[in-house]
């Protein structure tokens, strides 16, 4: 089984979330400070969870639709048996999120990182709902 964390937003903020599944302490700043070309890999392996998953981060960037026709449209023609679990993590978002992915990108990454932070911290609960929901549903696969 493979389990695909997505963003269409924030491909940086849908590799934080991973790692909390996988349990793995990255702290913001190694997310988050990471080159941009880090990121534009559409497809990251992260690790293998503790129940022998593969863990994947899918940057989605405005072309959700396109890719999960493209993984249908794989699984149809090679007859892939491999149950695939998708989680969004647009879900995860608000003001300071933005701001801080804004001050980024205008170089002002102390700033940046501060206001991640906090966005990150005021929508815990949310995250630390799909991390359940999610080891719930590989569970029942």
């Amino acid at each position: 089984m493979k389990i695909i964390f997505y963003s269409n937003k924030n491909n940086k903020l849908a590799k934080s979330i991973a790692y909390q599944y996988l349990n793995l302490k990255k702290s913001v700043e190694d997310v988050f400070l990471l080159s941009e070309t880090d990121h534009k890999k559409n497809l990251s392996v992260l690790g293998v969870s503790e129940a022998g998953h593969k863990v994947v981060v899918l940057g989605c960037y405005q072309q959700k639709k396109i890719i999960f026709n493209l993984i249908a449209g794989i699984n149809n023609i090679f007859s892939i048996r491999e149950k695939i679990v998708l989680v969004d993590t647009d879900v995860v978002d608000n003001l300071f999120l933005k701001l801080g992915k804004v001050a980024m990108k205008l170089n002002f990454k102390n700033l940046g990182i501060i206001l991640i932070k906090k966005g990150i911290y005021k929508e815990n609960q949310i995250i630390n709902k799909i991390i359940k929901r999610t080891k719930e549903r590989v569970r029942k696969d």
